[in-house]
């Protein structure tokens, strides 16, 4: 990773962040992202205060245009490529679906987890070994 992508994804982590949506990269070409549902928002400028969203879904596509404060950058047949300044992100966070990380959870819910966890093997043990011995009981 260069070092221009890695300030663009620094921007899209400082953007994504207060609401927990995943950043990553895209796959084909490693291009920082936040992925969603209904497309992603993309890194678009220095100043870091205009961002793009890119959508190949037709319904996403007549929101997106139906907005007074996007800019349309790329439009094609399949796919839409709008600007939109940073203080709009939550609008178009809701628009594109993004996804958010899993919450942490707590401890005491992990030891729970953990606990019926522990029983469940148990039991799938008993099951196992009580399979075993009629498998083998031989009459006599």
């Amino acid at each position: 990773m260069n070092d221009d992508t890695r300030e663009e994804l620094r921007a899209l982590e400082e953007l994504a962040a207060p609401y927990r949506f995943k950043t990553g990269l895209r796959e084909d070409d490693q291009e920082p992202v936040i992925h969603g549902h209904g497309g992603v928002v993309e890194w678009h400028s220095y100043d870091n205060q205009t961002f793009a969203a890119f959508t190949t879904k037709q319904s996403i596509m007549k929101k997106l245009l139906g907005l007074p404060w996007v800019r349309k950058h790329q439009h094609g047949d399949k796919e839409l490529r709008v600007l939109f300044h940073r203080d709009k992100f939550p609008e178009m966070a809701e628009i594109l679906k993004l996804r958010k990380k899993r919450p942490i959870p707590k401890p005491e819910i992990m030891e729970a987890g953990l606990k019926r966890l522990q029983e469940w093997r148990e039991a799938k043990a008993q099951v196992e070994i009580e399979g075993l011995e009629s498998t083998y009981l031989v009459k006599a």
